[in-house]
């Protein structure tokens, strides 16, 4: 367990019957962290039939947390909140005016070509791939993270979010991340592992 979560929102992230939209505001921040498809371990699908990101909301939260950013979590939700202009949830983004929109995901492993794969659009794709690199030199650092491929480019990686309206917005920079199971699903707890909270502590660092 991770000692400095924010328990602010925990029961709202553990909810698996509401479908949810979790929102803070930090004025003074050009940060948003936004996890679109959230549900709590065990919830496979969103309301709106497609796969749901288990545990992916602790760990935005959490990084949000650690970045003192603003913070967007849609959950359990009953359409795709980042492929809409015009929904709340991406509304928010544009109201915040950001400079970086983080997006956490998470992926089953059967089709991603790496561990954590991280997109930043079709019209700005050195940015995620400068960030991955960075991302991968310090978890090399670290024995329990070592292990995991991770790149950010847009020709090699699985999930390039190309029709995620949040990430092919030109009006700021953007970090699609997703996640593999090892760092949101922890078997003996309802939280994710202690790895993927020290994953957004490095993350927190990059940034």
């Amino acid at each position: 367990m991770n000692n400095k979560f924010n328990y602010k929102w925990a029961n709202y992230l553990s909810d698996k019957l509401n479908p949810l939209l979790l929102t803070d505001i930090v004025s003074d921040s050009n940060i948003v962290v936004a996890v679109p498809h959230h549900a709590p371990r065990g919830i496979l699908r969103m309301l709106c039939d497609r796969n749901a990101d288990e545990n992916a909301g602790f760990l935005g939260s959490y990084l949000a947390q650690e970045l003192q950013c603003s913070c967007i979590i849609a959950s359990r939700y009953f359409f795709d909140p980042n492929k809409e202009e015009g929904s709340d949830y991406f509304r928010f983004i544009e109201s915040m005016n950001p400079d970086l929109v983080i997006e956490v995901h998470g992926h089953g492993s059967r089709n991603a070509a790496f561990d954590i794969e991280i997109s930043s659009g079709p019209y700005n794709p050195e940015f995620g791939k400068v960030f991955a690199e960075k991302l991968l030199a310090e978890t090399s650092k670290v024995p329990e993270l070592a292990h995991l491929t991770i790149s950010g480019d847009y020709e090699k990686i699985y999930f390039t979010a190309q029709y995620s309206k949040t990430v092919t917005d030109k009006r700021w920079n953007t970090l699609h991340i997703e996640l593999p199971r090892s760092m949101r699903i922890n078997h003996d707890s309802s939280l994710p592992p202690q790895i993927g909270f020290s994953l957004m502590d490095i993350i927190t660092r990059i940034i």
